[in-house]
């Protein structure tokens, strides 16, 4: 089978294409992205390193415009990025002639979108979120099937387009394995309850200076398990290194510091840990519904829509998070207060699921790809037995 896949939301496109591709290893798939970041031209994006290292999958990079939701004259630009991203994809699309194109929404999604719907390629979106982007809401004006990883986004969309698959987790954090480095951390302080504080990948400057500031309390009584990010603008990691070094040597043993984690690493930090501390980003909400952790909640300001705290409200009906903005975290007591009365509250009932079973999410949305697929088949059969 030949496949198209492209959109910005990388952690559900990944867990699809590794399940496609143990379902197929034959299957050709193309994968439009961005090839570097857009801050800096010669930093090669995330997409373009974790795709290109995957196997029987070609990385096409494209260009395409990002309406900015304020004022900029890059805005001016937008539609005829859109277009240059249009016909690089109406190109690439007729030259590799898929069965399928699958899309996992943001701006980069449309472009490619548009010009399969003119090839009359059949095409499926992932709507990631709880309120669906404006990249996905027009997408699925040409798509056939809508598929949905909450069903509180069903109101965006055509009910009979719309099927509830979930949010598809890679199967290193749904099935992690025994990370022997970590097991060997924990068994030097297996008195403490264990907290994880993760930012994702560019790490959360706001939660990481929160920290420095409570680091001596939190290691009197917790295992701290810290993702900061590899930011090089605040040096992060350098101010808690440092940190920590002042410490006696009985904490510094309690702290494990960490920039990023490897994929493998996750799931299996997500099984020890008792509680969690992260910003609310969907991703990091889906993990918490899987693993059913208690966490508290620090929703990004100035998330579209207030997104992150939206997302936040999926866990709060459990009385198992705790949700902190960051204009009322004035002060230490704040964050220690709701440490200790998370970590003293009784185990996390297991009431705490979503509308759909996340380890299943990846091979419903690929029943919808193989089914659209057949149908496009279907047709182009009919059409050449009729000529």
């Amino acid at each position: 089978m030949r496949i198209a896949i492209c959109g910005g939301h990388l952690t559900p496109a990944l867990a699809v294409l590794e399940s496609l591709r143990e379902k197929d290893p034959r299957s050709q798939i193309i994968f439009f992205g961005v090839k570097h970041t857009l801050e800096n031209e010669k930093t090669l994006s995330l997409e373009f390193q974790t795709i290109s290292q995957i196997t029987g999958v070609e990385f096409v990079p494209l260009t395409s415009g990002k309406w900015q939701r304020y004022f900029t004259f890059k805005n001016l630009l937008t539609p005829l990025l859109v277009l240059k991203g249009f016909w690089q994809s109406l190109k690439t699309l007729h030259n590799f002639k898929p069965q399928v194109i699958m899309a996992f929404g943001s701006y980069l999604s449309v472009p490619v979108v548009i010009a399969g719907w003119v090839l009359r390629i059949p095409i499926v979106i992932h709507e990631q979120g709880i309120e669906a982007g404006i990249a996905n809401r027009i997408s699925s004006l040409f798509a056939r099937r809508i598929c949905l990883s909450f069903a509180q986004s069903r109101t965006y969309f055509p009910i009979k387009k719309a099927v509830l698959t979930g949010n598809p987790l890679r199967k290193n954090i749904t099935s992690p394995t025994t990370y022997p480095e970590l097991e060997t951390f924990l068994k030097q302080n297996d008195r403490f309850p264990i907290i994880l504080i993760t930012g994702g990948n560019q790490g959360a400057h706001f939660i990481n200076l929160k920290i420095l500031e409570i680091l001596p309390l939190l290691l009197e009584k917790y295992i701290v398990i810290h993702q900061c990010g590899a930011s090089q603008n605040y040096q992060d990691y350098e101010l808690l290194n440092e940190a920590v070094k002042k410490q006696s040597l009985t904490r510094q043993r309690r702290y494990l510091l960490i920039k990023n984690f490897s994929p493998d690493l996750m799931g299996a930090v997500y099984q020890k840990v008792d509680l969690v501390i992260s910003r609310g980003g969907i991703n990091s909400i889906s993990e918490l519904i899987f693993f059913q952790k208690k966490a508290i909640i620090i929703p990004l300001p100035f998330s579209a829509k207030n997104e992150q705290y939206n997302n936040a409200l999926l866990l709060k009906k459990t009385n198992q998070v705790e949700i902190l903005e960051q204009k009322n975290l004035v002060s230490d007591k704040v964050m220690l207060e709701a440490i200790e009365s998370l970590i003293k509250s009784p185990t996390i009932s297991k009431g705490m699921k979503n509308d759909v079973d996340f380890r299943l999410a990846a091979e419903k949305i690929i029943e919808e790809i193989y089914s659209q697929a057949g149908n496009y088949k279907a047709q182009n059969s009919d059409k050449t037995d009729l000529e």
